[in-house]
């Protein structure tokens, strides 16, 4: 059996990790379902941050920061 018939391929695990990664920003402004995915967990009644405020933008910034997105084939490959 080679690798390929059993691995998840890397652009997949690629891409799950991304989503889950930029999905933060929706679920700490309470939206946790959107496009192809929703929150995997049972919610409790917490604050939520406000999609315009300044916090939320600033997190914006530093979760889609070029730099940083650049490093998760890292991640991934481990490489």
């Amino acid at each position: 059996m080679l690798c390929r018939d059993w691995c998840i391929p890397v652009t997949c695990l690629f891409f799950i990790l991304q989503t889950k990664w930029l999905s933060v920003i929706n679920h700490v402004t309470n939206r946790h379902t959107w496009a192809l995915r929703q929150c995997e967990r049972d919610l409790e009644e917490k604050q939520w941050l406000k999609p315009a405020s300044m916090a939320v933008k600033d997190l914006q910034k530093t979760v889609m920061e070029p730099r940083l997105l650049k490093t998760f084939p890292y991640y991934v490959t481990c490489q």
